[in-house]
């Protein structure tokens, strides 16, 4: 079932309100994507809602989704239990080989222009103008101070007044155009180093890219792909690639891969897992802390 307010990749995933008035997404429609959707909502028991941020506490009430690399994550809206889950699938999968043609998958969500010239060594991939800050300033300045020649990469949905904050606090002598194409660096750089909302952590394993998350621990928990980086270890190639492999491979952790066949399957498989854990912190007594200090006084 949907949720009242939800909305969904069939009828929303280009929308301005959602990634900005100039920025527009390569994949107008991607079928794979509704199909796994209108599945996820025929199977799941609990509402639920496409690109929602996770704050529900862990007897979550609702599930949601995003599309990523052609593919979907699937997730309970609580933080804690998506990491549990996660760390659950790839303990439990033990195929850590993706398919040949996973790479063919891989490719800029947007409109942009391939670089002119020779990519930087290392870049930092930041996000855009809804998450300015989450990166780790004390892990971020030493490695700019140390190297002049570490670019930053910042999200395609930059606007002008974050690109003017970004530069303020890094250097305008340190950015690369926003609307060049962030996968054309990473796969040309040596090292990459990205938060944990962004795909190129994700990338960088399958393509077996040095990465390293820089995202502030203040800002963590709360972002897409939490549940994912803390499992990955400081360019550790070989680990990072077997880990995520795990996660596309396995039936419960809620990623299901555009070349996955059995959808069912993963959807109930995660449903499964997430409800299994969630069944543990049901609640002893009702939720009544917004009333409890309401009194009416009737003799006024």
């Amino acid at each position: 079932m949907k949720a009242i307010h939800a909305i969904t990749i069939k009828n929303n995933v280009n929308d301005s309100e959602r990634i900005g008035d100039d920025l527009k997404r390569k994949d107008k429609e991607n079928l794979f994507c509704v199909k796994v959707e209108e599945i996820f909502e025929a199977m799941s028991p609990l509402p639920i809602s496409f690109d929602v941020s996770c704050k529900q506490g862990p007897f979550f009430s609702e599930f949601t989704y995003q599309d990523v690399l052609g593919g979907i994550y699937l997730k309970s809206q609580n933080a804690e239990i998506n990491a549990r889950i996660m760390e659950q699938a790839v303990v439990n999968c033990e195929n850590e080989k993706l398919p040949e043609d996973a790479k063919d998958y891989l490719a800029d969500k947007y409109k942009l222009q391939e670089p002119e010239c020779q990519a930087p060594e290392k870049v930092v991939f930041l996000p855009g103008s809804n998450f300015l800050g989450i990166e780790n300033k004390e892990m971020l300045l030493p490695l700019l101070y140390s190297n002049p020649l570490v670019a930053i990469k910042p999200h395609p949905n930059m606007t002008p007044k974050g690109l003017i904050f970004v530069a303020g606090e890094y250097g305008w002598d340190r950015i690369i155009d926003p609307n060049i194409s962030g996968h054309a660096l990473l796969n040309k750089c040596k090292v990459a180093y990205s938060t944990a909302n962004s795909e190129m952590g994700l990338i960088a394993a399958i393509i077996k890219k040095a990465h390293v998350d820089i995202t502030s621990i203040f800002h963590f928990e709360r972002l897409t792909y939490s549940g994912i980086h803390r499992l990955l270890q400081p360019e550790n190639v070989d680990h990072n690639y077997k880990t995520v492999a795990r996660i596309f491979n396995s039936t419960e952790s809620g990623f299901i891969p555009p070349w996955a066949e059995n959808i069912e399957e993963r959807v109930d498989g995660f449903i499964e897992a997430s409800m299994q854990i969630r069944k543990y912190f049901r609640p002893s007594f009702p939720d009544v802390k917004r009333w409890t200090k309401q009194i009416t006084n009737i003799n006024k």
